[in-house]
């Protein structure tokens, strides 16, 4: 039986059970909204620091292309005083060049210079004077014979051509001018053991007899045996070989 102005125990007991729960949440609400506060308080003081850290990086990376500029620039001011100093170098080979040549060329004109004051002289001083019962037997131009060089010679076995550099590097030392005292003076008798086997002496006769150089040269064919029956000891270098 209900008493006016008083509540039952069980309308007293819900209407605490309420109040507790409405107690709870919002102790739960005002948890949750401290904890979403703390954490955005976190979350904004670690985008501060990314923040704070990416500005740091943009202002080394201006450093760092600032000093690459001034890098870069200073390459370019060596390489091109590397360019000019090449460049120098080859001037400096091509003048040097020149100037070797200009030596050689010095020392060229000298020796002409020195030939053609000795070809002055010889043609300047009086000729010699050759006696007359001794140029007419001498059988070499009118004039007495002073050097006779004989050399014997046999072809070769693989055709080498020995005999035509040995006459070439005598005949150009053989005077073609009449006031060289040496003219028409030298005989060069050559000497083939062989005859009608020897293509390098016959290609010399052909040369020599009909050239410039005609009145030095006598070409004689004519087997030569062997006399001497001893044979030499065979590779021997200080002792010829019976061959030669």
């Amino acid at each position: 039986m209900v008493v006016r102005g008083r509540l039952s125990s069980t309308a007293r007991g819900g209407r605490n059970c309420i109040a507790v729960a409405v107690f709870s949440v919002l102790v739960t609400a005002s948890l949750m909204s401290a904890g979403f506060s703390y954490y955005l308080a976190q979350q904004q003081g670690s985008v501060g620091q990314q923040r704070e850290r990416l500005k740091a990086a943009m202002d080394r990376n201006a450093l760092l292309q600032d000093e690459l500029l001034k890098l870069n620039s200073s390459v370019a001011g060596v390489m091109s005083g590397l360019d000019t100093v090449s460049h120098t170098v080859d001037n400096a080979k091509i003048h040097l060049q020149r100037a070797e040549s200009g030596k050689d060329a010095v020392k060229s004109l000298r020796q002409e210079n020195e030939l053609l004051k000795a070809q002055a002289a010889r043609i300047a001083s009086p000729p010699v004077a050759v006696p007359a019962a001794v140029a007419g037997g001498s059988g070499c131009s009118g004039q007495e014979r002073w050097l006779t060089i004989g050399i014997p010679t046999v072809p070769r076995r693989h055709g080498e051509r020995y005999l035509e550099q040995t006459l070439s590097a005598i005949a150009q030392q053989l005077p073609l001018r009449h006031e060289d005292p040496n003219y028409h003076r030298v005989m060069i008798v050559v000497l083939n053991n062989q005859p009608g086997k020897h293509a390098v002496f016959d290609a010399a006769k052909a040369q020599y007899e009909t050239g410039p150089y005609a009145a030095y040269f006598r070409f004689v064919e004519q087997a030569v045996a062997q006399s001497d029956s001893f044979r030499n000891q065979e590779g021997n270098p200080n002792v010829p070989s019976s061959k030669v």
